[in-house]
């Protein structure tokens, strides 16, 4: 009987280990396998962001991504027939969703060997820089949607204030 209860304790004692042991996940986090039971209640849909650069607005015409970020959460929502796309010389056209302005718009995303950088080309000056009025400091925010195949976009913050000039006079 004692040797019974002694097995009982034992397996009692490991589950509560066990338990005890998703405390000390961290947010987010998976331990072994078991899950986190953290609760979020709030998770930023924009897991891309990026504070444009004078690279991002010029002549170049493209949007530098942010690697880790394009590797971490938009590269493991796609086939791997698109990541082929992405990393072929030609890259991979993409439907670009403003949800500022509810509008859409067709860029390239590609992977550029020779930096090692991710990029939206095709008509991003246009489609972006020009008809948004972006500008240097400018925070935009993207996530790739896996339920309908599309980039979002969006102005999060301004960056710095625009001088615009009406006849001689200037305003902010």
């Amino acid at each position: 009987m004692k040797n019974l209860t002694a097995k009982k304790e034992g397996s009692q004692m490991e589950q509560v280990q066990e338990i005890a042991s998703l405390r000390w996940c961290s947010q987010g986090s998976h331990v072994d396998d078991q899950v986190s039971t953290d609760l979020v209640l709030y998770s930023c849909p924009w897991k891309i962001k990026k504070k444009l650069q004078a690279s991002d607005l010029g002549g170049l015409s493209r949007l530098l991504l942010p690697k880790n970020e394009v590797k971490n959460h938009i590269i493991p929502l796609m086939s791997d027939e698109w990541v082929g796309k992405i990393v072929s010389r030609d890259g991979m056209s993409v439907t670009v969703w403003d949800r500022d302005t509810d509008s859409y718009h067709a860029l390239v995303l590609r992977y550029w060997q020779s930096s090692g950088c991710f990029v939206l080309n095709g008509h991003w000056i246009e489609n972006f820089v020009l008809r948004r009025r972006l500008s240097l400091g400018d925070e935009i925010g993207l996530f790739w949607s896996r339920y309908d195949q599309k980039l979002y976009f969006s102005v999060l913050q301004r960056g710095q204030p625009r001088e615009v000039n009406l006849c001689g006079a200037k305003f902010h």
